[in-house]
């Protein structure tokens, strides 16, 4: 091969090599959709994600005996799974499809004796971890069949509610009993420490928690006067302050909140969705003015569409392969 040709065939392949790459970016995801569940009229409402815009009632009152809806969240599957809280015999968490919200089936029943599970999540491991208020336990379920895989956390729980999987990845669970929020070895469950101890910056009644973008954990307190949302170093527990405390928006009684892909912090009030800035807890607006039938003080999550290509790209694609195709003829033919 001249040098000529070496210096063509090494320039093409590393334009070839640009373009390819450039055709496996995506767009940022757009879209989306804001769930919200309503204990006033056990039903789910979908919100567009952008605008709070009503989209649809995605479960119907009632569906499936649903009955005080709490935490909700789509799975693994794409199906949307709604934790039923006062369901007597059948408590525990109910599936309905992702997409038209049809009553599928009774997922999971928690052993305690007549509420269901108030939050749970998916673990590192992938399987589902519900907080059992009555029983003072925190289950493991297979995530995918629903089955029992036993008790997770047994010890050092007051009526749990809350439960979010820290950064560190072990597992923190509000206690309701004795305004705590204790702290477990996420692979095993063995008690770690009282991460944020009884009373700490005033907490009474933790109803919900999540690691915030910042790394800190926040605390729905619930039925405190003034409610607050307070915040907590996320690495050594300690208080930092209300992050959201009383007016302007009174947020006496609202179970939970969410950061929303915009960075705000959203949560759900008197059948109301109100916005705060995500960094100060400065009241922005009602993003969910109410109607619809929503009401109460539910329980909210926020979904963003899988990203697409951007466009053009595959055009790119197709001149990048082309170009190899073309080296490779090139090569071939030199050999001739």
């Amino acid at each position: 091969m001249t040098r000529t040709t070496s210096r063509r065939a090494s320039l093409l392949a590393c334009a070839t090599f640009i373009v390819v790459s450039t055709c496996f970016s995506v767009a940022p995801a757009v879209g989306g959709a804001l769930y919200v569940g309503s204990p006033a009229n056990n039903s789910v409402n979908k919100y567009d994600s952008t605008t709070g815009a009503f989209i649809a009632t995605i479960v119907a009152p009632n569906s499936g005996g649903l009955n005080f809806p709490t935490d909700l969240k789509i799975g693994p599957d794409g199906n949307l799974y709604v934790s039923s809280w006062l369901s007597g015999p059948d408590q525990g968490i109910k599936k309905y499809d992702g997409t038209t919200g049809a009553y599928i089936g009774h997922f999971l029943t928690l052993p305690g004796d007549g509420f269901g599970a108030f939050e749970f999540e998916y673990g590192p491991d992938g399987n589902l971890y519900a907080t059992d208020f009555s029983t003072n336990e925190v289950w493991r379920f297979d995530a995918t069949t629903g089955a029992p895989i036993g008790a997770f956390v047994t010890t050092n729980l007051s009526n749990p509610e809350g439960l979010a999987w820290g950064p560190d990845g072990n597992l923190y669970v509000g206690n309701r009993g004795d305004g705590s929020v204790a702290k477990f070895n996420g692979t095993t469950g063995a008690f770690i420490s009282s991460f944020v101890t009884s009373g700490s910056g005033g907490l009474v009644e933790p109803s919900s928690l999540l690691f915030g973008p910042d790394g800190n954990l926040y605390v729905i307190d619930q039925n405190n006067n003034p409610n607050a949302i307070h915040r907590y170093n996320g690495v050594t527990g300690a208080f930092l302050d209300n992050f959201i405390s009383g007016s302007p928006d009174n947020v006496v009684n609202s179970a939970d909140g969410v950061f929303g892909p915009d960075g705000n912090f959203y949560l759900m009030h008197n059948g109301q969705v109100h916005r705060y800035n995500g960094t100060t807890g400065v009241y922005i607006d009602d993003f969910v003015t109410g109607g619809d039938g929503l009401g109460g003080h539910g329980y909210l999550f926020f979904t963003q569409e899988a990203s697409v290509p951007e466009p053009g790209t595959l055009g790119l694609a197709a001149l990048g392969l082309g170009g190899l195709g073309l080296l490779a003829w090139k090569k071939r033919r030199a050999r001739c």
